[in-house]
């Protein structure tokens, strides 16, 4: 019994002292871990502090620890707080963790990188930023969404080439690829060499039959960052060189930027629809898009725009036959009596027959009297005809002037001598009065039909 007791008496002093040793390592490193984390990424205020060599030292090695379950996020925090401290060895430890096989560090120390860049101009850390992306790209075969977006934001002309490598490979990443390429031609010089690969890029991209929404990404880069891009995504939309969803996405991109209200839009594409006769996807889209705007669907517009095209074909057959009747009309003039064609128009102005009996006697009283040079009317009458037959005589001169408003020309001939000698319209319409024999109101209208009928009197030689 004394033995019994004994051995349980020793069993209870070693699991006693066994749990105040194991309360012991639990209290130091308790203690140890939390007050180096305090020291140095635990709060605010202590982002501001400068760090010494200790403290990175202290740092590090918390880095190469395990990450404690209580706080998973321990060493994102304390590259961030790295971040801010100047120096190479600052620099030296973001960069181990840049190429860390922990992909998740990687991303942090590369965009800690990338927000130190701003503030440390002096580092030159574009190009080590990108040395760092290459060495992971070629060591993991991949490229990660923080090593994308700080390619779209380290000014090296080799990032772009590494984008394009990355765009179309996989889908999950072709929007940050796009989004970093539309970054990169946002700060790129107008028409320089960047500036043009990348739209090259983005053009090729564009025939692919990638997701809707990443090539209206790509088409949106194109509008609002390329020189021009308005235009070069209306030629994408015409273009029979990209695929149909590719050119009806730029229409809705288009249509998205067009300040115009809904129904102005909707008009424009139709006057397109009409012009677009040789293209039948062209035509496809439109008509989408017009429903879309007009909240109707496909087959209303349709059957309106085909309505439109019958009335258009009718009023063109009117129009043809009123050309055709026109066309008669003036063969006939051309064809007939000189003094019946003159009558006719004259009449349609207005222009009395009572009128025209005057004039024609008058021309003819100035014939049958002598072409002479002194009287006024009579000078008018002689150079009118000595323009219409310049090597005549007099004789046949007077012979073509008695035939009268018979004579092809005559009447405009006259006129047009009226016209060129005197500079004022009220000189012109008393001279017209005398050579005429008419009233002032008669020659004031026969002036004004003149001048509106100077055209057709050509045509017909009048």
């Amino acid at each position: 019994m004394r033995i019994i007791i004994f051995i349980f008496i020793i069993s209870i002093t070693f699991l006693f002292k066994l749990n105040c040793k194991s309360a012991e390592v639990k209290e130091k490193d308790k203690v140890e871990e939390p007050a180096k984390v305090s020291e140095t990424v635990g709060t605010d205020d202590e982002k501001t502090i400068k760090a010494d060599l200790e403290s990175l030292k202290s740092m590090e090695q918390l880095l190469e620890k395990p990450v404690p379950s209580e706080d998973p996020l321990l060493h994102e925090k304390i590259l961030a707080q790295i971040g801010e401290i100047p120096g190479e060895k600052a620099l030296s430890i973001l960069e181990k963790y840049a190429s860390h096989k922990d992909e998740k560090l990687r991303e942090k120390a590369i965009l800690t990188l990338l927000k130190r860049k701003e503030i440390a101009i002096a580092e030159n850390l574009d190009s080590k930023i990108y040395e760092l992306i290459k060495k992971n790209e070629e060591q993991y075969k991949t490229l990660t969404a923080a090593e994308i977006q700080a390619l779209g934001q380290i000014k090296e002309s080799d990032a772009i080439t590494l984008l394009n490598k990355y765009l179309g490979k996989d889908e999950k990443n072709d929007s940050l690829v796009l989004q970093s390429l539309g970054r990169r031609l946002e700060t790129a010089e107008n028409k320089s060499e960047e500036a043009f690969l990348i739209e090259k890029i983005l053009l090729e991209y564009l025939k692919t039959n990638a997701d809707e929404s990443l090539i209206k990404l790509a088409l949106n880069t194109i509008f609002h960052s390329a020189v021009n891009g308005k235009e070069k995504v209306n030629n994408i939309f015409k273009s029979k060189d990209y695929p149909i969803e590719t050119r009806k996405t730029a229409l809705t991109v288009l249509t998205e930027n067009n300040p115009k209200n809904p129904a102005d839009i909707s008009k424009d594409y139709k006057k397109l629809y009409y012009k677009s006769a040789g293209d039948i996807d062209m035509k496809e889209i439109l008509i989408y898009q017009m429903a879309e705007l007009e909240k109707k669907s496909p087959e209303e517009i349709l059957s309106e725009i085909r309505a439109e095209i019958k009335e258009k074909e009718r009023m063109a057959r009117i129009e043809k036959e009123k050309l055709e009747k026109k066309k008669r009309k003036f063969d006939a003039l051309k064809k007939g009596s000189a003094r019946n064609a003159l009558t006719k128009l004259m009449l349609n102005y207005g222009i009395s027959t009572n009128t025209i009996t005057k004039m024609e006697k008058s021309l003819l009283y100035h014939s049958e009297n002598g072409l002479s040079k002194d009287n006024p009317a009579k000078k008018f009458v002689y150079s009118a005809l000595r323009s219409m037959k310049p090597k005549a005589n007099y004789f046949d001169l007077r012979e073509t002037g008695l035939k009268s408003l018979e004579a092809r020309g005559i009447f405009s001939a006259v006129m047009r001598e009226v016209v060129d000698f005197h500079k004022s319209e009220e000189m012109r319409i008393i001279a017209l009065k005398q050579i005429w024999g008419i009233t002032y109101n008669e020659a004031k209208l026969i002036f004004l039909f003149y001048k509106d009928k100077s055209q057709i009197l050509k045509q017909l030689s009048l």
